[in-house]
């Protein structure tokens, strides 16, 4: 998604007067992190009115008697002069025609590279990229993997309530680094048996090597898996 410098140096200037926060996703492409609707509402009013000024006035009273307090926010219309549905009325755009964004309680930025970490899971079974070493810092996984893999390791070392995230540290680099895989595959969840619990594992793996646990997850379950290291 292409952004001319003028849009952007406009965009800076509305965001400037909220809460909101610029910054880059894993790809180097601006992302915009935002705190509330009220706010994506005054940022898509404003951009329209600077950007697309005769558009905005055409349709300015349109929106307001429509939505009201929550006009630009969703930025389309309903049934009104013949338009179809949901139709966004010429010459208006939406924020995200120029730049991807997110709020603040499903994305977060690296405290070490500045970029978007995404936070919440985007379905069953997805692992977002990131960790909070030394009970503070949050870190995407490229800055993990990068500059902390020891540390992040180390902190699961042993630990029967912090597995090893795999989409920060692969299987094959836990290999290459001496882990081994147990076979085991243990569960637990809402079905009868998945009863298994890692500090079990912990115990019976753990008496004279070192353990590791990496996991999977499901809608009602999660399986993990044992590593040793002599």
């Amino acid at each position: 998604m292409t952004m001319s410098s003028r849009t952007r140096e406009i965009l800076e200037l509305i965001i400037s007067n909220t809460n909101a926060t610029l910054t880059t996703d894993e790809n180097d492409e601006p992302f915009l992190i935002l705190t509330s609707w009220n706010e994506l509402t005054y940022i898509q009013k404003e951009l329209n009115k600077q950007l697309n000024p005769k558009a905005y006035y055409k349709w300015v009273i349109t929106y307001y008697n429509e939505y009201g307090n929550d006009a630009f926010q969703e930025m389309r219309l309903g049934i009104l002069h013949g338009s179809p549905p949901y139709e966004i009325p010429e010459g208006l755009i939406k924020l995200s025609d120029i730049i991807e964004f997110g709020f603040d309680d499903e994305y977060s930025t690296c405290n070490e590279c500045g970029k978007v970490i995404k936070t919440s899971i985007s379905y069953y079974g997805d692992k977002p990229r990131y960790a909070i070493l030394n009970e503070c810092e949050i870190l995407c996984g490229d800055c993990i993997a990068g500059n902390y893999e020891e540390e992040y390791i180390n902190e699961r070392i042993n630990n029967a309530k912090n597995a090893i995230n795999t989409a920060i540290i692969s299987e094959d680099r836990l290999k290459e680094l001496g882990w081994k895989k147990m076979k085991t595959r243990f569960e637990n969840g809402l079905h009868k048996g998945q009863d298994d619990k890692p500090s079990d594992a912990l115990k019976k793996f753990g008496k004279h090597r070192d353990v590791l646990f990496t996991y999977e997850t499901g809608q009602f379950d999660i399986n993990f898996w044992v590593w040793v290291k002599k």
